[in-house]
């Protein structure tokens, strides 16, 4: 499996965390908040949030709710 696979999580006192990751070629930007998942990649990417899977494609910015 070659797509991303994500499940994030904050603790309880923490209002929002980002992080970068480079995935095949592309920079992945992810926010993780309480009620979301904010997605960012200079390239096309598969990847799995929670089990869910989705397309992003270049320079697209993809919310998902928890």
């Amino acid at each position: 499996d070659l797509n991303l696979n994500i499940s994030p999580w904050i603790p309880e006192d923490w209002l929002n965390m980002r992080f970068r990751v480079k995935w095949h070629q592309a920079n992945v930007r992810i926010s993780v908040s309480k009620g979301q998942v904010i997605i960012k990649s200079t390239g096309k990417l598969k990847i799995k949030v929670y089990g869910q899977e989705y397309q992003i494609n270049e320079c697209e910015e993809v919310k998902i709710k928890r």
